[in-house]
């Protein structure tokens, strides 16, 4: 991973957040407490918390391996990229008193 600065979409627009590259499709950033996860060609946030970086780089690799995140628009969304985050929540453990993500390693 190497530090980056990236666009995310958000409900006022576009803004620019510094953070870590973790592959050619995704980014993560530090939001208050928890790190959220970012694909890089819409600027779209993956939904979840995570409590570590590395969980939400684990994730972004797990996502990448099963399917072409190279879109650029949302609306093409596959069933392979549907099928890969329903995959994804068998990996991860919820608290459910701090409403984030941690990776599990299978």
């Amino acid at each position: 991973m190497k530090k980056a600065t990236f666009n995310i979409h958000t409900k006022d627009g576009f803004q620019e957040r510094s953070g870590w590259l973790i592959n050619d499709w995704f980014a993560c950033h530090k939001d208050y407490r928890d790190w959220k996860l970012t694909h890089l060609p819409t600027g779209m946030l993956i939904p979840g918390n995570f409590r570590r970086r590395s969980d939400a780089a684990s994730l972004a690799e797990f996502l990448n391996e099963r399917a072409d995140w190279s879109f650029t628009d949302p609306s093409i969304m596959s069933d392979a990229h549907t099928n890969a985050g329903r995959d994804s929540k068998d990996r991860m453990d919820y608290d459910v008193v701090y409403h984030r993500y941690e990776w599990r390693e299978k």
